[in-house]
């Protein structure tokens, strides 16, 4: 896989997504865990690193409130054009909420420091996207790097072993392969790590959805 193919194919995929994931119905319950796992407060600054279609939105600004801020960032031009449509449909305030293309496989160091205000320590999600890459501990490396200290992860994601049954699904429609161990990188990089495993919903897949979090100290 290149970037090019992956951005290809999630700009394409873009048009059904929410259809072809059934309004978010495998994921609901982990999806839910994960942006509680992030612990925000009133007022907290959240990164939503591959973003999609914004379907982490609308909970992370129930929590935030309105002097909470949202950034989402993905590298597919497709899904941030319904994540825009998703905010315009909602009616939330684009003050509150940042969209920005960027390819996420090269960040310089000090990104994160032009688009946080100074002295902002976010928390950062990402759902669904680590699988996707095949240098996914590099990728989650640069984005660690960049961040201030304090700065605490949670990621969301699918995982099936070697040879279970659906699997083939599951990277088909994700272009990723599910059996990469991706939450490695948080478990070596950050303190507090915890991790959470939920079953598959489909009982055709044989593979489960994993919440993983820690602390950048």
């Amino acid at each position: 896989m290149t970037t090019n193919q992956a951005l290809r194919w999630y700009n394409g995929l873009s048009l059904v997504h929410d259809l072809l994931s059934f309004n978010d119905w495998p994921y609901r319950d982990a999806r839910k865990q994960a942006i509680n796992t992030l612990d925000l407060q009133s007022g907290d600054t959240v990164i939503d690193l591959f973003c999609g279609t914004g379907v982490n939105f609308g909970p992370i600004l129930e929590r935030i409130g309105k002097h909470g801020q949202l950034i989402g960032i993905d590298g597919s031009t497709g899904m941030l054009a319904r994540a825009r449509k998703r905010i315009n449909k909602a009616g939330w305030k684009p003050e509150q909420i940042t969209v920005i293309v960027r390819d996420l496989l090269n960040l310089p160091p000090d990104y994160f420091s032009t688009i946080l205000s100074a002295g902002v320590v976010p928390k950062v999600l990402i759902t669904l996207a680590l699988g996707v890459l095949s240098n996914y501990e590099e990728v989650f490396t640069n984005v660690f790097n960049a961040v201030p200290d304090g700065t605490r992860f949670v990621i969301l994601e699918g995982y099936c072993e070697e040879g279970a049954r659906g699997a083939w699904l599951l990277n088909f429609i994700g272009y990723s392969d599910c059996r990469r161990p991706v939450w490695e990188p948080v478990q070596d990089l950050t303190h507090d790590y915890q991790e959470t495993w939920y079953p598959a919903k489909f009982k055709y897949i044989q593979g489960s959805l994993l919440v993983a979090t820690g602390v950048k100290r």
